[in-house]
């Protein structure tokens, strides 16, 4: 059987948000500008997932991570194609007390950007 081409990408994608969020809780000198870093190739691998199906496949299936923090970034990137899966994503990641704060903030901060009309 043929392996997915996504999925070596896919599995940077993931490992990428799981440094970045690493970076974001660090106090190291410099972290802050290595967490922007981190973030923008996240961005860069997004775009490259989400032109093919099976990119977004991949993503809508982190919506199931065991790590919140992945949930997070993937439900946000996949409200475009998969909208109620990622909003059920992110209204149980901004209720869980299991999650870190930050991850809590961003899908509420999430949530309402989108339900008020500002992500597209």
């Amino acid at each position: 059987m043929a392996k997915n081409p996504v999925d070596p990408l896919l599995a940077t994608y993931r490992a990428l948000i799981v440094e970045w969020i690493a970076e974001q809780s660090s106090e190291r000198k410099g972290a802050g500008r290595k967490a922007h870093r981190k973030y923008e190739r996240i961005q860069e691998t997004y775009d490259s997932l989400r032109k093919w199906q099976a990119g977004r496949d991949g993503i809508t299936i982190l919506l199931d991570d065991p790590d919140p923090a992945v949930r997070s970034v993937a439900a946000a990137h996949a409200l475009g194609w998969a909208p109620q899966e990622a909003v059920a994503a992110l209204e149980a990641l901004a209720g869980a007390n299991d999650a870190p704060r930050e991850v809590q903030m961003s899908a509420a901060l999430t949530l309402g950007e989108f339900r008020a009309g500002r992500l597209g």
